[in-house]
């Protein structure tokens, strides 16, 4: 495997160390490089704000891909009995829409998210490209002198329900959850390509129901002197963490003591194994077990959100909620190279086929939501943030009680339970 790295057009290489990053819940990527330099043989090419192209090709006979376009934004140099050491980090190019306002004052907008996008980056010399129909929603959005340009988007996106994630030329492209092509698998053991692998589960940001609320610019005390109506509203649900019912809580229970009773439980361990490994199945009886019956809503009030339209409120609702199940389940893996068994790079927002029941996890099916390409001394290696599949997903459960038993989604809340 070699890297090219350019920087303002001229190839360097005097590197020995890069790192890129990129995630689904950031907009730009970023990266760092380790080089050793002397300034006193050459001109030094680490100019802050220059331009930085890095390419990747696996075989010597392959074609460089580029992984990264993106800018210098510090420079770091020390020295030691080693020599001059300098240490580069910098962003996307996509990175400046972080830290930079809107201009031209405040701003209202109404009309297709991908049409305001592309207005508010343009000054910034950035693409959007769009890969979902996601973003041709109609969206009401306003910009104060002081907003950011980030912050203004991100708040576009949520409304529109899509990811924004910048490519490797450095183009915003708007896209939904990956449409569900494989790209790559893992698999832990001797014959698999997993060195290293980690689970963490984090429930803190979990919510059983999130309320997204209108924006309305007369305060209650207002609305309710005038007589007019309270703002509009729409709730989005998770079908995993829905309250069990009394009534069936009870007939469990009932169920449970009837067959104690029966005499097929003979003493007091057999009554707590059962309770520990819920055997549906052998005992004919529903524990609940694999609900969480916490009562965690949370409302938001949708920020520049001037339309009194429940379509947007909705799709604000549930795309919230699915970022709500996107950080409850993570999965870090660790693969030598940069490149999958289809020899692609890895890339954020594809799906993986898992064998990585040896840790316990019986999905088979994960999502890439970040990725951390490693290059030294000792190698090459990809980190790999793997999340469920359906962790993005932002369809509206709020259905009849036979839709949700018999319809389309009923595969997709059996999947989401795993979450």
């Amino acid at each position: 495997m070699s890297i090219q790295v350019y920087i303002n057009k001229e190839i360097f290489d005097k590197w020995k160390g890069i790192t890129i990053n990129k995630g689904l819940d950031s907009i730009s990527g970023s990266f760092s490089m380790t080089a050793e330099y002397n300034y006193s043989d050459e001109k030094s090419p680490f100019t802050l704000s220059g331009r930085i192209e890095i390419f990747h090709k696996d075989r010597e006979e392959d074609l460089p891909k580029k992984v990264m376009t993106g800018y210098i934004d510090r420079v770091n140099t020390s020295i030691s009995g080693g020599g001059l050491m300098v240490e580069i980090s910098g962003r996307d190019i996509t990175g400046d829409v972080i830290d930079c306002t809107i201009e031209h004052g405040s701003k209202e907008w109404s009309a297709k998210a991908v049409d305001i996008i592309e207005e508010i980056i343009k000054d910034f010399n950035i693409n959007a490209i769009s890969k979902t129909e996601k973003a041709n929603s109609i969206v009401s959005q306003n910009a104060k002198p002081d907003s950011k340009a980030s912050e203004v988007l991100s708040s576009i996106a949520k409304k529109g329900g899509f990811i924004m994630i910048t490519d490797e030329n450095g183009d915003l492209n708007l896209v939904s959850k990956a449409d569900g092509t494989l790209s790559g698998s893992l698999s832990v053991g001797s014959n698999g390509n997993v060195l290293s692998a980690s689970h963490a589960s984090d429930y803190t940001k979990r919510y059983s129901k999130i309320t997204v609320l209108e924006n309305a610019d007369v305060n209650m005390n207002e609305i309710e002197t005038s007589g007019g109506s309270e703002p509009k509203s729409y709730t989005a649900t998770d079908p995993t963490m829905e309250e069990e019912n009394e009534d069936q809580k009870s007939k469990d229970t009932a169920e449970f003591f009837e067959w104690v009773g029966s005499g097929q439980s003979d003493n007091l361990f057999k009554m707590n194994q059962v309770f520990a490994e819920i055997r549906q199945e052998e005992l004919g009886i529903t524990l609940k077990k694999d609900k969480i019956g916490r009562y965690r809503p949370l409302t938001i009030i949708s920020k520049n959100n001037r339309k009194n339209d429940e379509g947007n409120l909705k799709k604000e609702a549930n795309w919230r909620m699915a970022l709500s199940r996107s950080s409850v389940t993570t999965m870090k893996v660790k693969v030598q190279g940069w490149q999958n068994d289809k020899d692609e790079l890895w890339r954020i927002n594809n799906l993986v086929t898992c064998d990585l029941s040896k840790i316990n996890i019986n999905t088979t099916t994960m999502l890439i939501k970040g990725i951390s390409f490693e290059v030294g001394g000792d190698g090459s290696y990809t980190n790999i943030e793997l999340v469920h599949e359906d962790a993005y997903d932002d369809t509206d459960f709020n259905l009849s009680d036979n839709d949700k038993e018999n319809g389309d989604n009923a595969d997709l809340k059996a999947r989401l339970s795993q979450l």
